[in-house]
C-alpha cells in the first residue's frame, strides 16, 4: 500500500505500541486508524484496532487485509467501491497472523452500485431464481453489519436489491466456515414471498426453499450494539497504558 500522505501519534512503552489519530491518503483509499500492538510475553501477543476506510476498492481491500476473506467470505464475490468501519481485538502468533478463534469485534461495510460476480453459491441461487444475468449482477446498495465473538460471526439482517429481486439476508458462521444463512425474497417476478436457507460449508452446502423469515424491508436494527462495541474497543485502545 502506498501512503500519499500520513500523520498520527505513536507511543511505545511497557512492551506495548500505541498508534493514535493516524490519518492517511493511500493508493487504496482514505484511512483513519487507532491501534495497539502488545507483547506481554513471547507467547502472549495481541492487537487491537479501530479503523475506518473510505472509497476503497473491494479487491484492494482484501489484498490489504486478507483476514477479511476468512471472516467475511461473501465480500470476495463483490466488485466495486466500499466504505467500511471495523474494530476488533485478537491474539496473534509470532508470524503476525490472527488467531481467528480469539477475534472479538464488529464491522460495518457499505457500498453502492456494486457488481456481484459469479460464485458457486450465487450460481446456484441465480439458476434457481431464474436471474436475467447469471454471471454479473448490479447491486443498488448494500450495508452489512457484523459482530464477531466466541468463534462465531453474526451477520445482522440487511437488504440487498439485484436483478428483479429485493431480498433480506441474515445468518451466522463459525471460524471453520460452517454456515447457516437465510434469504427472504421480499419482491420478485412471482407475487409471493419465499425463503431460501443455505446450510453447510463453502465446499459442501445445501439450498432449500421454505418460509420467508422477514416480511418487509423494515428489518430489526442493531446499529446501537455495533456502535457501542466499537466505542468500547476504541476506549480500550486509548487507555491501553492504564
Amino acid at each position: 500500500m502506498i501512503l500519499h500522505s500520513a500523520k498520527g501519534k505513536v507511543s511505545a512503552k511497557d512492551r506495548c505500541l500505541q498508534i493514535m489519530d493516524f490519518n492517511a491518503t493511500t493508493s487504496a483509499g482514505a484511512m483513519d486508524l487507532n491501534a495497539f500492538y502488545r507483547t506481554r510475553s513471547r507467547t502472549d501477543l495481541s492487537v487491537g484496532f479501530d479503523m475506518q476506510l473510505q472509497d476503497i476498492d473491494v479487491g484492494e481491500f482484501i489484498k490489504l487485509y486478507p483476514e477479511i476473506d476468512s471472516l467475511l467470505p461473501m465480500i470476495r464475490s463483490f466488485e466495486g467501491i466500499i466504505n467500511s468501519q471495523m474494530a476488533a481485538t485478537a491474539k496473534i502468533d509470532t508470524n503476525m497472523n490472527f488467531l481467528l478463534s480469539t477475534v472479538e469485534g464488529v464491522a460495518r461495510i457499505k457500498g453502492d452500485s456494486l457488481v456481484l460476480m459469479d460464485g458457486e453459491t450465487f450460481a446456484e441461487i441465480a439458476k434457481m431464481m431464474k436471474f436475467k444475468n447469471r454471471e454479473r449482477n448490479l447491486v443498488d446498495s448494500i450495508a452489512v453489519e457484523v459482530s464477531i465473538k466466541d468463534n462465531t460471526i453474526e451477520v445482522y439482517p440487511f437488504i440487498m436489491k439485484m436483478d428483479r429481486y429485493t431480498t433480506a439476508i441474515s445468518g451466522r458462521q463459525d471460524m471453520d466456515m460452517n454456515l447457516d444463512y437465510h434469504i427472504s425474497v421480499l419482491k420478485s417476478p412471482v407475487p409471493m414471498r419465499l425463503g431460501i436457507d443455505i446450510k453447510g460449508n463453502f465446499d459442501d452446502f445445501k439450498i432449500r426453499i421454505g418460509k420467508a423469515k422477514y416480511k418487509s424491508t423494515a428489518l430489526p436494527v442493531f446499529t446501537k450494539q455495533i456502535d457501542s462495541t466499537r466505542i468500547n474497543l476504541r476506549e480500550q485502545i486509548r487507555n491501553i497504558y492504564k
